[in-house]
């Protein structure tokens, strides 16, 4: 087996950055145990020698094992969903969900987003505190840019085998995720990861300054954790402080230069500045990255219209909705407001375009907005009657929204414009029940 070789990011001279910003006092958190573990962080001990017996009883020879192959197993352990550890597979990936122990609150609250297991945090977790009490050297790992390059807010577990580290991922969806070669991740200790759930509890809480204070508990003993500049940049950009939010940003970025997050928030501020072709280096860096991520693109919109070329930021706001993501929800309504508000304008200095219309509508059908979608695709077809797209996508929002005697009228007027599309065809086809 070939040996992966981790990056290492040389160690920052000491922080100065986070003794300059007080905006507010911090409070002062609870202090913890020296000796304690992940176990006791997250109160899992029992859970924990219930799966290691149920997995012993079930591989009885996991003594006389190899340090890898006991590796291996306990990774498909946790993966197959031996006992009471189960995946389940939505088509939105894969979601982690504890069965049986959770009831009885012997795993705490805050080991849980929205009532289940913290997916990929709550696997690394797990996987860690097990592989140790098989004798293991394992770690829990944050994973900042993936095995195929893409960026996350990832988290998974390390084990060093043999003067070599791998990577175990068990809620990885594209690949086998052990000995998974992550391009991008920093080793986390004990309680760096219990500072880490506790800032994301009470960021998700809207309690800035307790997140805060663990976030900064954390970059005083791991500076080089990516994420926790980003985190604490996020903060200060949410209480309007810019100036330390660039501060934050700039030095994720010196860790880490393609950050789409960051750079597309460096790009935010500088925007606000007035500072456009400084606003447009950092969108243009992170599209380097990758070309179709929606918050850059509504980003790069939100700049051509600050530079009156409404045009461009059509195009750029209609980029972005196309390759919308969920998990991006603000980058979708931004897009949307940014595509209404520069269509209208150049409408009202143009007239109306059937072009600006159709894409309005097809913008307002993905935001699940019916009524706005048909009359501005109502619109459109006034304009242009026998427009075989327009006429297609009508049949397609009258289906998607309920009314299928009305899809059916406008599969068929574009039927008969372009007797060639299929696909209104085998539309037209199952509404008629055939």
């Amino acid at each position: 087996m070939v040996e992966k070789v981790k990056k290492v990011v040389e160690q920052p001279e000491p922080l100065k950055e986070l003794e300059k910003i007080q905006p507010k006092p911090l409070p002062k958190l609870p202090q913890i145990r020296e000796s304690a573990s992940l176990e006791s962080f997250f109160g899992i001990g029992k859970y924990v020698s219930l799966e290691l017996r149920n997995l012993k009883k079930r591989n009885p020879d996991i003594d006389s094992m190899s340090d890898e192959e006991k590796a291996r197993l306990l990774f498909r352990w946790l993966m197959q969903g031996e006992e009471s550890i189960r995946e389940i597979k939505s088509g939105e990936g894969w979601t982690r969900k504890s069965l049986g122990y959770n009831r009885d609150r012997s795993i705490p609250r805050y080991f849980f987003v929205d009532d289940k297991a913290a997916d990929c945090f709550g696997s690394a977790v797990l996987y860690t505190a097990m592989a140790r009490r098989l004798g293991l050297r394992a770690n829990f790992v944050y994973v900042h840019e993936g095995h195929d390059g893409s960026q996350h807010s990832h988290a998974c577990s390390s084990v060093d085998l043999n003067g070599r580290t791998i990577l175990a991922d068990a809620t990885s969806e594209t690949q086998d995720g052990f000995d998974i070669n992550h391009r991008g991740w920093v080793k986390m200790s004990d309680r760096e990861v219990y500072f880490l759930s506790m800032a994301y509890h009470y960021d998700n809480v809207g309690n800035d300054l307790f997140a805060e204070g663990y976030l900064r508990k954390i970059l005083d003993t791991n500076p080089n954790f990516v994420n926790g500049w980003y985190m604490l940049g996020d903060i200060f950009l949410m209480r309007g402080d810019r100036d330390s939010a660039e501060k934050m940003f700039e030095r994720a970025l010196s860790l880490y230069s393609r950050h789409l997050f960051v750079l597309n928030n460096m790009a935010d501020i500088y925007l606000k500045k007035g500072n456009l072709s400084e606003a447009r280096g950092y969108i243009d860096k992170g599209l380097k990255v990758n070309p179709q991520n929606p918050l850059l693109l509504c980003t790069l919109g939100e700049i051509f219209e600050a530079e009156k070329d409404d045009e461009n930021a059509v195009k750029a706001f209609i980029a972005s909705l196309e390759n919308s993501n969920p998990n991006l929800p603000e980058a979708q309504e931004n897009a949307l407001a940014g595509l209404q508000r520069t269509s209208e304008r150049l409408m009202s200095a143009n007239g109306e375009s059937p072009f600006l219309l159709t894409e309005l509508g097809r913008a307002f059908v993905r935001a699940n907005e019916p009524n706005r979608a048909i009359a501005y695709l109502a619109r459109a077809n006034t304009l242009s009657p026998n427009n075989p797209n327009i006429l297609h996508l009508l049949g397609r929002t009258y289906e998607l929204f309920g009314d299928p005697e009305k899809a059916k009228k406008y599969y068929r007027r574009a039927l008969k414009v372009n007797p060639k599309d299929e696909e209104a065809r085998e539309h037209l086809r199952v509404l008629d029940g055939k």
